[in-house]
């Protein structure tokens, strides 16, 4: 009787511990709003959560479920969610928002430093498009030179022509 005493205050720790597991990853599900961390975290609990319960009753109970196991850990889970549910939750939240001040304040050099990239990526982007420009103009320029220039090195047509109203002028 003894024995089967002990298993009961255990499975009703279980449970507890359960409970405090399930709201921490609530909290964490609800500060990360990740598309697909809920359904990794829910997976994540009921590995958790059946592999604490096979080592328990391994170890307690030989390996057999009893009807008075599963009513010990239902009622220490449902008297933590009844008892202390809210003061953890509020304290997870408390612990969750520390780390993510604590993170920001850690990665804020990285993100300057990212912005600061960024901004000097635009810079050259812009620079380089330029230079590419400038690079086709010139090479446009030669490529008309090349085909103004006879092969002596002589311009066609003279170095002056005539406007409409009969004037010469220098045609550079």
């Amino acid at each position: 009787m003894a024995a089967q005493g002990a298993a009961f205050a255990g499975g009703i720790g279980v449970g507890f511990c359960l409970g405090v597991v399930y709201d921490v990853l609530r909290v964490v599900r609800h500060r990360l709003r990740l598309p697909l961390l809920s359904g990794a975290l829910d997976l994540l609990f009921w590995l958790a959560a059946t592999a604490a319960l096979f080592l328990w009753t391994l170890t307690v109970e030989g390996g057999l479920m009893r009807g008075y196991t599963v009513l010990s850990i239902a009622l220490g889970s449902g008297a933590y969610f009844l008892s202390l549910s809210r003061p953890v939750l509020w304290l997870a939240g408390l612990a969750a928002g520390l780390t993510g001040r604590l993170w920001r304040l850690i990665t804020a050099p990285l993100a300057a430093l990212g912005r600061r990239c960024k901004k000097i990526g635009k810079i050259l982007k812009n620079i380089f498009l330029s230079a590419r420009e400038w690079y086709r103009i010139r090479q446009m320029t030669r490529e008309m030179d090349a085909v103004i220039r006879s092969p002596g090195g002589r311009r066609r047509g003279g170095g002056r022509h005539e406007d409409q109203k009969g004037g010469a002028h220098h045609q550079n």
